[in-house]
Formats: structure tokens, sequence, C-alpha cells
């Protein structure tokens, strides 16, 4: 099933760090500085299993190395990919470095 957490308001999925880690939706969220806003949305099914437990295990870790970064503060917003960009790099067909 297709989510969209947006629609055409261009708001982004977002989730507690806490919340993310324990697999619940986040009721509610904090203000983010992104203008067009967020919208509470189940990452950790959104993101394919492998990536998303990944992440999630790599958070419980990051937090034994720094107390208080796993907060019910701590907001993570959905990921953004782009297929093509505006920059070309000309490289060597060989040594694949940058022509100049």
């Amino acid at each position: 099933m297709a989510y969209h957490a947006g629609g055409k308001t261009q708001t982004a999925p977002a989730q507690r760090l806490q919340d993310f880690v324990n697999n619940k939706l986040s009721p509610a969220l904090p203000g983010v500085s992104y203008q067009p806003g967020i919208t509470s949305a189940p990452l950790h099914e959104l993101l394919p299993p492998e990536i998303g437990k990944r992440l999630q295990l790599g958070f419980i870790e990051f937090e034994k190395k720094m107390r208080g970064y796993l907060s019910n503060d701590a907001v993570i917003v959905g990921v953004e990919s782009r297929t093509s960009s505006p920059i070309r790099i000309p490289r060597n067909n060989n040594t694949l470095q940058h022509r100049k």
C-alpha cells in the first residue's frame, strides 16, 4: 500500500526518534524548521526492513555513546532522493578520474 504523507502540501513524513526505534506511530510531533511542515508517518514501516532495522540499531548504539540523543524531542524526517542531478562530472573512461 502506498503512503503519501504530504499529499500536495509538500509536508515531509516524520517520526519521533524514540517512536521510530520502538516501531510506534508518533501521535504528535514538535515544531521543526522545515517550512512546509511535517506529518506523522510510520517511517519504521515505510523504509525497507533491512535499512529501517539497521537505523534503529544504530540509533540505540549512538545513545550509548551520547546520552540523551535518543529522546522524545528528536525527530527524524523522511528520506529525500533524486534520480538525476544538474551537475555533470566528465570522467576518464579508464581511470574514472575527473577530466579537466
